[in-house]
């Protein structure tokens, strides 16, 4: 990603003054993005088929719904679109959990400084994977054009 486009991203939060830190936090990090805050799995859903995301951040409790129920739609129906869990609570099980589902991070709220090093390099990360892919796919569907 280059320093001059927007950034394009989708904030699960349920807390408003936690939208408010990441908000500001990332106005420190990046020239330019854009936020689109949901908290519910219905918002979720629907900003992923209205728009289309450099990056999802989520909170990993919601009152109504989880980051890994929203990570695990994402492995569904977006499986490259970079994903970072969000969290308050410092669980090592939790996080290991969260990656081991397709998590590109996970980010300790308490921790925020981590989090614009964390997004570039989980989109980094997640446009190599959507590379190899289509190379892969692409040299599959050579061979059997020229079998």
């Amino acid at each position: 990603m280059k320093n001059t486009e927007t950034l394009h991203i989708l904030l699960i939060e349920d807390n408003l003054t936690d939208v408010e830190l990441v908000k500001r936090y990332l106005t420190r990090k990046f020239e330019s993005f854009q936020l689109n805050n949901v908290d519910n799995e219905t918002a979720y859903i629907a900003a992923l088929k209205q728009n289309q995301y450099d990056i999802i951040i989520s909170d990993y409790m919601l009152p109504t719904y989880t980051g890994m129920d929203a990570l695990k739609y994402r492995n569904l129906h977006f499986p490259f679109l970079p994903f970072i869990i969000f969290t308050g609570s410092q669980n090592e099980p939790t996080a290991v959990e969260c990656m081991k589902t397709g998590a590109d991070d996970y980010v300790i709220k308490e921790h925020l400084d981590r989090m614009g090093i964390s997004i570039k390099r989980a989109i980094q990360l997640k446009k190599i994977e959507k590379d190899k892919y289509q190379a892969e796919i692409s040299l599959q569907y050579s061979a059997e054009y020229y079998h």
